[in-house]
Formats: C-alpha cells, sequence, structure tokens
C-alpha cells in the first residue's frame, strides 16, 4: 500500500509516485537482482526500504521524474548497459546507486551544499544541479537566501527529492578517480 505522510518509506513514496515509474522499474530491478549486483545493491535496499525495528539506515533519493528518464539519450545508455557485460552492469548499478545517499539530506542542507557523497561511488554535485534548477528565492533584493529548488518529501527513513534531471557522470556527479 502507498502510505501518506511521514510514516512512509523512501520505497513508498517512489512505488507511489506516477512520475516516477522508470526510476522505480530501475530500482525494483537492483531489489529483483540483488544477488547478482551484491553488496553495493543490498546497501541501498537497506537505505530504501524502511525496517520498523532498525531506525539506523536513513537516506536521501534524488528521484528522476518520467520525462527525464524518458529522453531518447538516457533509453540509448540504459540500453547500451543493461545487456552489456559485467562492467557494463556494474557501470548500471553506479548510475541508479550516485541517485542515492545514505544520509538524510534536509532541504535546509541541500540549500547551502555543495556536494554531497552517493552510493554511486561518487560525488553529488548539489551546487550544480541547483544552478541547473530554475530558482526560487525567498525574500526580495540582496537579502534573498537560497532555498532547495526541488520538490520534497519528508518520509520516516530519510527525504525524497524530485528533478528533472538523470545525475549522469560529468554532468552532475563526480567519480571517485575525478575526486582523487
Amino acid at each position: 500500500g502507498y502510505h501518506q505522510g511521514e510514516a512512509a518509506s523512501i520505497m513508498n513514496v517512489i512505488q507511489g509516485d506516477p512520475e516516477l515509474t522508470i526510476f522505480r522499474t530501475c530500482v525494483e530491478d537492483v531489489a529483483d537482482r540483488v544477488e547478482e549486483y551484491g553488496d553495493r545493491a543490498c546497501a541501498a535496499l537497506l537505505v530504501l526500504e524502511e525496517d520498523d525495528d532498525d531506525d539506523s539506515f536513513k537516506g536521501t533519493v534524488f528521484a528522476p521524474t518520467d520525462r527525464a528518464m524518458a529522453s531518447d539519450a538516457f533509453q540509448e545508455i540504459a540500453r547500451q548497459l543493461r545487456k552489456g557485460d559485467r562492467e557494463c552492469q556494474d557501470a548500471w548499478l553506479s548510475l541508479i546507486l550516485s541517485h542515492i545517499c545514505a544520509d538524510a539530506y534536509s532541504p535546509d542542507d541541500l540549500a547551502v551544499a555543495k556536494e554531497i557523497p552517493s552510493m554511486g561511488g561518487g560525488t553529488i554535485l548539489i551546487d550544480r544541479l541547483r544552478d541547473s534548477t530554475p530558482e526560487r528565492h525567498k525574500g526580495t533584493g540582496e537579502s534573498r537566501t537560497k532555498v532547495c529548488p526541488w520538490h520534497h518529501r519528508k518520509v520516516k527513513n530519510g527525504f525524497v527529492y524530485k528533478l528533472d534531471h538523470i545525475l549522469l557522470p560529468g554532468k552532475f556527479t563526480k567519480t571517485e578517480e575525478e575526486m582523487a
């Protein structure tokens, strides 16, 4: 069932949002093939699925809308990686996991953050993502403060932000190699 409000888990929100069906399919694919994908996939699912007995796993998901994921460019990447060899499958997993963070980042955090680590093994360039999103300012003139520009839901185990972008490497994320 789809729970409303803060009692929901991140996964409930992803599964219940009609604008996130493609991302949901990607996440469910990771869940279905978790043994194949290995430890990184396991860790991500712990963040997404809320466990009543254990509040220790908190997360943030930047969920691209269907509009973003339906682009021909992304569909081509998905086709290439999903039917490819082990290395391609790893790259696919990294791409999906780069939208998931193993920590709860509030809108206030994201209004000022420059970058945050993702479970894909790299860093999300929050400042670059903010700059490419139409700004919503509070106040006027010089006193304007940056606010978090994304539609979001606070849930029991973290936050879900809806993006009109996919966090593609080189554009909105940095890999560990580039960080070194």
